[in-house]
């Protein structure tokens, strides 16, 4: 079955088809093959046999016996050629003898306390009978090859044509992400009721696409408006004299306010599926992680959980702040909302960072489910379920690679933000980056 699974589907069909076509062609064959043993062997058997009875009644009567070139004719009465040494111990009745020497039909009797054996050459026969196999084979042969053209054509033509025509319809929409009706034709028939589902199944989808996106153009216009008024707020306030203090926090409300304003772009362009913009800003790896872990630190330090920042080797490259802190921000906050006691660690590697923690990990089972939305690794477990499912989309649409690895505690994120290769995921094919 798992070699089966390499072909597509109008290759099973045409192997099941030819599969049944050499199963009837054989059983064909070797039915006529034995059907001609059987009447040859009665046949020839019942000749043999009332040839031997007229020249036994010949001989009895003392009548002289002419044959044909092609029989022999033996026995232990005196007038006759006494029986080969091998035929003696033949038991009566019809025999075939086939051999390096001799190839020919036998039947023997004993009449009287005599006993006679009539030998019959059987060239003629096997030659018959082989140019009957021949026969057969070339019209198995013939058959074979009618049958394998004309599967492949009535498969092609009539079968994979219509599901060729509904994929390639299905696959346009999918890539142009804009529904149309169906313009092939729909069936009666299984085909057709498939088309029909795909058809309702597409739009209700892009019904449902579409309402997300106007949703997230709404949301992230609505935002813009109190962000606009926040951030000139804070500027406003810096034309005031302001203390060192004050000036820290105004500062950090401005920044605060581009990054979130930085984010909707960010989340508005998740949802529409577009091209991430590249910022203007770029920091390096350990400047973000360093400035992620400064913001949590009071979180961690509030469950007296030790937050802690390394560094094994410089990550080459700048990145985008807003989008890698995003990612950097959810798997550290992960960290510290599932680790009751012990550490978090955000460590820089040579090829991206790994968070790590002692809380009360991920179980093996759900490590293909956990980056999924509004999955969790409990039932119990707090949070919303959208933070690893956040990170994992922009690692996907930005190239890098997000892993869940192996822990014997807690949990071991890593980040591959340097590829040799580009991952190319299924929303990103023919789109650059």
């Amino acid at each position: 079955m798992k070699i089966l699974k390499r072909f597509g589907l109008a290759q099973r069909i045409l192997l099941g088809w030819m599969a049944q076509t050499i199963l009837i062609i054989g059983l064909f064959s070797v039915a006529m093959h034995e059907s001609t043993e059987l009447m040859e062997d009665n046949l020839v058997s019942d000749i043999l046999k009332d040839e031997l009875s007229i020249l036994v009644s010949e001989i009895e009567a003392g009548e002289d016996v002419a044959l044909p070139n092609s029989m022999q004719f033996y026995g232990n009465a005196p007038q006759l050629k006494p029986i080969p040494e091998q035929y003696t111990l033949v038991p009566d009745g019809y025999q075939e003898i086939v051999n390096s020497r001799d190839f020919a039909f036998l039947y023997k009797i004993t009449v009287n306390g005599h006993s006679y054996v009539l030998i019959r050459d059987q060239y003629d026969f096997e030659r018959s009978e082989q140019i009957f196999k021949i026969l057969i084979a070339g019209c198995a042969t013939l058959i074979f090859l009618f049958c394998l053209g004309f599967g492949y054509w009535w498969i092609r033509k009539k079968i994979m044509a219509p599901i060729e025509s509904l994929s390639n319809e299905v696959r346009q929409m999918a890539e142009s992400q804009q529904y149309r009706s169906l313009a092939s034709e729909i069936t009666d028939d299984e085909i057709g009721e498939l088309a029909k589902i795909c058809d309702r199944a597409l739009k209700r989808f892009h019904e449902a696409l579409s309402r997300e996106k106007l949703f997230t153009s709404d949301i992230s216009h609505e935002l813009r408006t109190p962000l606009t008024v926040i951030e000139t707020t804070a500027e406003l306030m810096q034309l005031y004299p302001l203390t060192d203090k004050q000036n820290e926090q105004v500062g950090k409300i401005l920044k605060a306010a581009k990054s979130i304003e930085e984010l909707l772009a960010v989340f508005l362009q998740l949802a529409r599926g577009d091209d991430f913009q590249k910022s203007s800003n770029t920091d390096r790896v350990y400047d973000v992680i360093g400035e992620i872990a400064d913001n949590l630190k009071k979180t961690a330090e509030a469950k007296k959980l030790r937050l802690s920042v390394q560094s094994a080797a410089t990550c080459p490259g700048h990145y985008s702040p807003v989008l890698l802190s995003t990612v950097v921000n959810n798997l550290v906050k992960n960290a510290i909302l599932y680790t009751e006691s012990g550490e978090v660690i955000v460590r820089e590697l040579a090829d991206g960072f790994e968070v790590i923690d002692t809380g009360i990990g991920i179980p093996k089972e759900m490590h293909d489910k956990v980056f999924m939305p509004k999955v969790r690794a409990t039932n119990k477990a707090p949070g919303s379920g959208m933070g690893l499912s956040i990170a994992k989309r922009i690692c996907d649409r930005c190239g890098w690679k997000l892993q869940l690895l192996d822990s014997e505690t807690g949990t071991h994120f890593r980040v591959c933000l340097v590829i040799e290769e580009p991952i190319l995921y299924a929303d990103q094919r023919g789109k650059a980056f």
